[in-house]
């Protein structure tokens, strides 16, 4: 089926993606952690903020990226003419709030650098299995495919608003 093969490209692309937020997290973790622990809060708050930063510039360039030229990431993958405008419609929805997700990822890493376990798991886990699982249930009955391509930014933006509550404190302490 056109959709199933226009998801799996689409998601290898998202994958892709996420790799460099994934190294700049992990970049973060033990620095942060060293600052922290070392009561050294100036340069935890500066790391911090720098990786959120980064991360969330490479996430607007990536969901740019993927806007403005869905026709060309597509055709790095495939020659059918009919998967490349049905991914490049899929890839549009479901990238529609990827600018958000560094700013997730990293966001994520901070409690965990920061020995928070409880937050860490709902930090982590809250995209995929807080929000996303139960959207792809829910929104398909409505929206029909549309509903499984808009399931993933309703789910970005979801995770991103839990980690921005949660990670308000720390920044502040």
């Amino acid at each position: 089926d056109l959709s199933i093969a226009a998801f799996g490209i689409v998601n290898r692309s998202m994958q892709f993606l996420s790799m460099p937020l994934m190294g700049i997290a992990q970049g973060l973790q033990p620095i942060l952690g060293f600052s922290y622990g070392s009561r050294r809060f100036d340069r935890a708050l500066e790391v911090t903020s720098y990786s959120l930063r980064v991360a969330s510039l490479f996430s607007v360039g990536a969901c740019l990226i993927l806007m403005l030229f869905p026709r060309v990431v597509m055709s790095a993958f495939t020659t059918d003419g009919a998967l490349i405008a049905e991914g490049s419609r899929a890839g549009r929805l479901m990238f529609v709030a990827f600018f958000l997700v560094g700013f997730q990822i990293v966001g994520a890493t901070v409690f965990q650098a920061l020995g928070m376990v409880v937050k860490t798991f709902f930090a982590q886990s809250s995209r995929q299995v807080l929000f996303l699982i139960p959207l792809v249930l829910v929104l398909p009955r409505f929206l029909q495919t549309d509903g499984i391509w808009l399931a993933h930014p309703v789910a970005d933006v979801l995770a991103f608003f839990l980690v921005g509550l949660m990670l308000r404190p720390q920044l502040r302490e």
